[in-house]
């Protein structure tokens, strides 16, 4: 969390300096404190997306609606708008996503190669969502791993 909140200190152009921690520590504390970790991690969709796509194969299904709970800002509700390459060159879903995906396979399981059927419903439901009309929001929201109140 001190970590995370030099970070957000710096993004937000309040402690533009190495030596934040040593000059700033009330600062730091005061936002280390108040926030959580919040994993936006769209690494997840390098399992959800064979996964689903092969749920979806075995109960003949040619849609699908997703619902992610505790949803990290919506990011995993785009699992199919993804493109994910493995590390036995296997790669799926959208190769000209702006979002590109690397993942490692443990073990010596094949990963299935189905695409994923057409979306038809995203739902996301979040106790916290990013209020994306909130500069710091928006900023824990952009870097990845993210803080919240």
């Amino acid at each position: 969390m001190i970590l995370a909140a030099l970070h957000d200190l710096a993004l937000s152009g309040r402690a533009p300096a190495l030596d934040t921690l040593l000059r700033m520590t009330d600062s730091v504390v005061a936002v280390a404190v108040r926030r959580q970790a919040r994993t936006s991690e769209t690494g997840r969709c390098a399992v959800l997306y064979p996964a689903v796509a092969e749920a979806a194969r075995r109960v003949g299904a040619h849609t699908v609606g997703l619902i992610d709970v505790g949803c990290s800002a919506g990011l995993n509700l785009n699992v199919d708008r993804v493109g994910i390459t493995y590390s036995n060159g296997q790669a799926l879903g959208d190769p000209s996503s702006p979002v590109q995906l690397s993942s490692s396979i443990a073990g010596d399981r094949p990963v299935p190669t189905r695409a994923m059927p057409e979306v038809v419903a995203r739902v996301g439901v979040d106790l916290d969502p990013v209020d994306v009309t909130d500069a710091d929001d928006v900023r824990h929201a952009v870097r990845g791993t993210t803080v919240e109140d």
